[in-house]
């Protein structure tokens, strides 16, 4: 595996997968409002835009689920596979990040941070959000619910603090984090954990941040440690209401993410699990175990992946300190495709072109992925 990042693959990739997540969006028949507004984030994040743009998220819209003889401006989001015209928090969360920037001041928008609001969980202690209203907290919906309300710049309010406390509450003593209070330390949920307090501001260096990035370390040492660790993750099933829901994950994409956001891009587990979704994909779609044989695309697997490369690309900050990492006595390096020698070492020290020209790239690097 080469041990180099370019900016040049990381583009490319972004092009074709997001080319790849419309396609799929125009020709799948089982789209709801999560794969919905996995679409318009996706080219949200990215800076670009699409013919029917307009008309994807007016779809989406219409998609918010209203309760009979509701009067009182509440409405979330709902999806096809687990609650068939039942609003929930996924569904809820991933349409209102999706639309925050050209509807947020929409009544629609608001009905929907009513209905996310008032599902907090409420009794005498510190809860959080559950699957929908009248399930217990639990920590994926939790995590959706506070990085929305910190969207829509609702951090002040009873729910979000106290959907924060309990949070930080339920970490285990291990500094872990399972599905819900009481689990085993999950790889999968640990990871969304440290994605979203760094997503709402945590510093790098709080101890329960980076005592969580540091169980994720032991557990994520290489890409062959890390995909051993998660075998049992990519398929939950979680039984509610007397039936048996079934979520589907992709923990090698959110293990990458929360170690690139936490400060931790500088790892084996990193460089070489980055090149693997860079080289080894079915023309720009990433598969699950549960489709290997390839009767499905699944368009959240393309979005985790773009959110790898969003990562990388907000992180750029940080890639003076790892231009040259020492690991094990081997030697990584960040190589721009154009100027292979400008993050080369020669004799275990960086080179003349590398002190020449670090800086003005690094300059350049920055603008080009803001751009």
């Amino acid at each position: 595996m080469k041990k180099s990042i370019k900016k040049a693959e990381i583009d490319f990739t972004v092009m074709e997968a997001l080319k790849n997540i419309k396609s799929h969006y125009r020709q799948d028949k089982k789209i709801d409002a999560i794969a919905t507004a996995q679409v318009l984030l996706a080219f949200k994040y990215f800076r670009a835009d699409f013919n029917d743009k307009l008309n994807v998220e007016e779809s989406l819209l219409n998609d918010q689920i209203k309760s009979p003889g509701n009067s009182r401006g509440y409405a979330g989001w709902g999806d096809v596979t687990n609650f068939y015209k039942m609003a929930n928090t996924e569904a809820t969360c991933m349409a209102l990040l999706a639309l925050h920037d050209e509807y947020g001041n929409d009544p629609r928008i608001q009905a929907g941070l009513n209905w996310l609001m008032k599902s907090a969980i409420r009794c005498l202690r510190d809860e959080g959000w559950g699957i929908m209203p009248g399930d217990i907290s639990r920590v994926y919906t939790t995590c959706l619910a506070l990085k929305t309300l910190k969207e829509y710049g609702k951090a002040n309010t009873y729910e979000y603090e106290r959907g924060l406390n309990w949070l930080i509450k339920v970490q285990n003593p291990d500094k872990g984090w399972g599905s819900k209070p009481g689990d085993t330390s999950n790889i999968t949920y640990t990871s969304r954990v440290i994605i979203t307090l760094t997503s709402i501001g945590y510093d790098v260096n709080n101890e329960n941040l980076k005592s969580a990035v540091q169980w994720l370390k032991g557990q994520t040492r290489s890409v062959v440690q890390t995909k051993w660790n998660i075998k049992y993750e990519y398929k939950e099933s979680i039984l509610f209401r007397g039936r048996e829901l079934v979520f589907h994950h992709m923990p090698v994409q959110t293990v990458f993410i929360a170690l690139i956001l936490s400060g931790n891009t500088k790892s084996f587990t990193v460089f070489d699990g980055v090149n693997e979704l860079i080289k080894y994909n079915n023309d720009y779609f990433w598969t699950h175990p549960s489709f290997e044989d390839g009767t499905r695309k699944p368009l959240w697997a393309i979005f985790d992946t773009l959110m790898v490369c969003k990562a990388l690309q907000d992180t750029t900050h940080n890639w003076p300190s790892t231009k040259i990492i020492q690991t094990n006595g081997h030697t990584l390096s960040y190589i721009y495709a154009g100027h292979p020698c400008l993050f080369g070492v020669l004799g275990g020290k960086e080179s003349g072109c590398t002190r020449l020209l670090i800086q003005p790239l690094l300059d350049w690097l920055k603008v080009s992925w803001r751009k």
